[in-house]
């Protein structure tokens, strides 16, 4: 599989394409092609099935990133 280059992982771009691959919501979300497929499967990230192809709505992904939780951090002990 080639690398993604660093353009290519910015989904929040004004001229980001409209559908992504799996591999380029893992890279943009730094997440693993299982948990990509687990939010498929849960209707977090809405996926079309283009051909053998499955790519996942950018409208979609942003939606999931905006309902993120925010992290919290305990201190260390």
């Amino acid at each position: 599989m080639p690398k993604l280059s660093r353009e290519m992982l910015d989904i929040t771009a004004p001229n980001a394409p409209a559908l992504l691959t799996i591999p380029e919501v893992c890279a943009a979300f730094r997440v693993s092609r299982a948990t990509v497929n687990r939010w498929i499967a849960l209707k977090r990230i809405e996926a079309v099935k283009i051909g053998f192809g499955t790519r996942i709505r950018t409208a979609s992904a942003l939606a999931l990133l905006a309902n993120l939780p925010a992290a919290t951090f305990r201190p260390a002990a």
